[in-house]
């Protein structure tokens, strides 16, 4: 076999500073150099495959530079004497036994783990300090001129200091100098939400994050391309934690939960429909390693609300995370024939009549999100669609609270569809009487007729 080396790692210390290459040395080596401590010459380590040899040179400063080789391992011919590898262990027990010798025969023992604790932690200190000559580390085991594991620390001098610029950063952090700075809190905005409440159009602020606004952007290229997308999408970590404003808010308004059903519901209506995305988006997705890399994923629930407007599907996952959050039963309504999406609401169980009667008694109240109307209302219209026919799919979100005092918009609803078939069949007129009615509904809801 040859006896060439491949030479396949280095430390070298120069004017200018460490130069090092370490990619291809295995772990295990590292941690050995890392361990235990090496005078100048060649020191060998045995892998499964390989035989290793790590060289310890001078250098013109005060440190070694170190060369670790490579080649085929071979196996050495069994020697008699002991390895080296059991003299550490039994110098420890030769030690001990003559401690124990020693206290016996002077009548006292009471000193004795006293004084083996304080031999161990010398030869440790004496390690620590031979350790440092040979191989220059920070106190978290990076090599000098190195990044350490936790971003953006890097050895210097023997000292761990903050530089972004060499190291980066961690996940959602970006460089602020040498230092990181939390990113999805950077650049905030105010947005004022329009809802209805008690029949009349208010307002109220938030605070939203450009910085958030863009991670969950380029996230969503990498989760739409998963399974249960919509459900992940409304269960993300940094999103739910940005959503709490809001929620507390809602919470604010009322302390009703049935009531801040209703504000939730509104919120979510009012905002603007995207027609521009619906009109202009791109149906054909491709995903390539589980990244989406044609066409245009649906926005997160945070990004409605930054944005101020979204499509069905992304109004629907935004309002079913403010219910959610407020403590209800929620379940998605997926019509795949219409590609259409609505929420549904846990509804009173006392009552049967009450649960959504186009779903057969599943226990959960229809609510659109594109347009203010009535919760249990399902007989609009839709551009391209028409009515909804087809029976949804229904992907739920959260188990919860039932909307109990729902038997108010139920009846509502009805009103309203029987006024509607009145107006188609006299020409869209109706009588006085009717006509006080269907404004008062507008009203109590704040409907945008015409829009």
């Amino acid at each position: 076999m040859s006896d060439d080396w491949e030479l396949i790692g280095y430390i070298e210390h120069r004017s200018k500073g460490v130069e090092a290459n370490l990619e291809n040395v295995p772990s295990w080596i590292l941690n050995n150099l890392s361990r235990a401590v090496y005078g100048y010459g060649s020191h060998y380590f045995r892998g499964r495959t390989f035989l290793y040899r790590v060289d310890f040179t001078p250098s013109e400063f005060d440190k070694p530079n170190v060369y670790i080789y490579r080649k085929l391992k071979y196996k050495p011919r069994r020697k008699r004497f002991l390895k080296a590898s059991l003299l550490i262990p039994l110098i420890v027990l030769a030690l001990a036994i003559f401690y124990s010798f020693s206290y016996l025969f002077a009548g006292d023992t009471s000193g004795l783990v006293s004084n083996l604790r304080d031999t161990i932690r010398g030869s440790t200190s004496d390690f620590q300090r031979s350790l440092g000559k040979i191989v220059k580390m920070c106190e978290d085991g990076t090599l000098e001129g190195f990044c350490s594991a936790k971003k953006p620390l890097f050895c210097e001098n023997g000292s761990l200091v903050a530089k972004a610029s060499v190291c980066g950063c961690p996940e959602k952090y970006v460089p602020d100098g040498n230092s990181c700075v939390y990113a999805l809190t950077l650049h905030p905005e105010t947005r004022e939400l329009k809802y209805c409440f008690s029949g009349r159009e208010r307002t109220l602020q938030i605070t939203v994050y450009g910085g958030l606004n863009e991670y969950l952007s380029k996230k969503s290229k990498r989760v739409f391309c998963e399974e249960n997308y919509y459900i992940k999408t409304i269960n993300d970590v940094d999103q739910r934690e940005a959503i709490k404003e809001l929620v507390q808010k809602i919470q604010m308004l009322s302390n009703n939960k049935d009531e801040q059903a209703r504000i939730a519901i509104s919120l979510v209506q009012k905002l603007e429909y995207d027609y521009e995305k619906l009109y202009g988006s791109r149906e054909t997705y491709l995903c390539r390693n589980g990244y989406l890399v044609a066409g245009e994923p649906p926005r997160y629930p945070y990004q409605v609300l930054y944005d101020k407007k979204g499509v069905c599907n992304e109004k629907s996952r935004l309002l079913a995370l403010l219910l959610k959050e407020l403590g209800f039963g929620v379940v998605l309504l997926l019509f795949e024939d219409e590609r259409h999406m609505a929420v549904g609401i846990k509804c009173f169980e006392g009552l049967e009549e009450y649960a959504n009667y186009r779903y057969n008694g599943s226990g959960y109240c229809f609510i659109e999100s594109t347009i203010s109307t009535i919760v249990t209302y399902d007989k609009g219209e839709y551009v391209g669609v028409g009515v909804l026919r087809s029976y949804p799919k229904i992907i739920p979100v959260s188990d919860g609270l039932s909307f109990d005092s729902v038997w108010i918009e139920y009846n509502d609803a009805k009103e309203w569809q029987r006024l509607k078939e009145v107006a188609e069949r006299n020409n869209n007129i109706l009588s006085p009487n009717d006509y006080a009615k269907w404004k008062n509904l507008v009203e109590k809801y704040c409907m945008e007729i015409g829009k």
